[in-house]
């Protein structure tokens, strides 16, 4: 893994930390106690390799697995490699 490029990074986010206010139409991330600066390829490893983006939850509404199969599909696009630990 190269480490030259580092980003800032959550380091635990999933949909249960992600709150959306459809009133106004806004967004908020908590939980952030996690977050630094973290090499760019490690990001997209630790998406595909943590079970915390999938984890049962009581929220119906939500396909978790679907949302960590697009989240995954939108970090390959924005140029994050994937590095096979």
């Amino acid at each position: 893994m190269v480490c030259s490029t580092l980003v800032i990074y959550h380091c635990d986010l999933n949909p249960g930390n992600i709150i959306w206010d459809a009133t106004t139409k806004s967004v908020g991330i908590i939980d952030r106690e996690t977050a630094g600066f973290v090499p760019k390829e490690w990001i997209r490893t630790v998406v595909r390799k943590s079970r915390s983006m999938v984890l049962e939850h009581d929220d119906a509404e939500v396909d978790w697995w679907e949302w960590a199969r697009r989240f995954d599909r939108s970090l390959e696009v924005e140029g994050f490699d994937f590095v096979d630990m």
